[in-house]
């Protein structure tokens, strides 16, 4: 069994750390020591520790994965925590766009994508209940009221965009039905978005959309090992289960693969599709 307890307490111990040295600061110097527990927080949470970048309260993982220090401790490996096939992503989701972001149907068109993929055969589904990811995604008029934003920002980078990963919302005293939060943000660069075809934004919202609700990058395993016992804690993210995982790119044409910016849409995977299901749809499966 994983120790959930003292793992929180480490990770509670370190924000204090960060927040009274760095959580008013645009820029991060982080001691070694520090830099070292942040780094092994961030394994055991199943993504890449190469590449990782800090600013202020942010920590972004893989180019484009969002983590917050001052959250750390409701984010748990793969979104999934002891118990990867009893979460359900919280329905409906409430998003805002704001008007600086041109093309909203192309991000809606993303979303509808998602909400509409069917039940793979080996998952299962409470009698009466969707076939169907059925996200229920809605448009709300204010950020106040949205789950899930989507923030605009412009530079001359690589980056297309990131997405803030989820955390879990326990339903207690029931932890093994605990619900997914989806990840508050989206940010798309304008400075890509304005250039990109409505094919080629509704991939990257795709893409993105799928970070928000616990997936990692496809192509992950040349650097990380998946999920594992390590001194009485667990390492690493889960593998979708019924996909292949025996390669460092396991699937050449998945939405979800790192440096895939400019691709033009043309539909998940089937592999995409039980990965979805995996992380916010089936109640139970396998």
């Amino acid at each position: 069994m994983i120790n959930f307890k003292s793992f929180n307490r480490i990770i509670v111990m370190l924000i204090t750390m960060f927040c009274f040295s760095n959580c008013s600061k645009q820029e991060v110097i982080i001691d070694e020591s520090t830099l070292s527990n942040l780094s092994s927080i961030i394994h055991q949470l199943g993504y890449d520790t190469t590449g990782i970048s800090y600013r202020g309260d942010t920590i972004t993982v893989e180019g484009d994965i969002i983590l917050y220090k001052s959250n750390l401790s409701n984010t748990t490996p793969r979104q999934a925590s002891m118990f990867p096939r009893s979460y359900t992503a919280v329905r409906p989701i409430k998003y805002y766009i704001p008007p600086i972001i041109t093309d909203e149907a192309s991000i809606v068109s993303a979303m509808e994508a998602i909400s509409s993929v069917e039940r793979p055969p080996e998952f299962k589904v409470p009698p009466l209940a969707s076939e169907y990811l059925s996200l229920g995604f809605t448009k709300v008029n204010t950020p106040a009221e949205a789950d899930l934003i989507f923030v605009a920002f412009n530079e001359q980078s690589k980056t297309c965009g990131s997405a803030d990963a989820p955390t879990v919302v326990p339903n207690l005293p029931i932890v093994a039905i605990a619900q997914l939060k989806i990840g508050k943000n989206i940010r798309l660069n304008l400075f890509h978005w304005n250039t990109l075809s409505s094919s080629q934004r509704k991939f990257l919202v795709a893409h993105e959309l799928g970070h928000s609700l616990g997936l990692r990058h496809t192509n992950w395993r040349g650097s990380e090992p998946e999920y594992v016992y390590v001194g009485g804690l667990g390492v690493g993210a889960y593998s979708v289960p019924g996909t292949s995982n025996n390669s460092n790119n396991p699937d050449n044409n998945s939405v979800f693969n790192m440096n895939t910016c400019g691709n033009n849409w043309s539909g998940f995977t089937t592999a995409d599709k039980k990965a979805l299901w995996f992380v916010a749809g089936a109640v139970t499966s396998y």
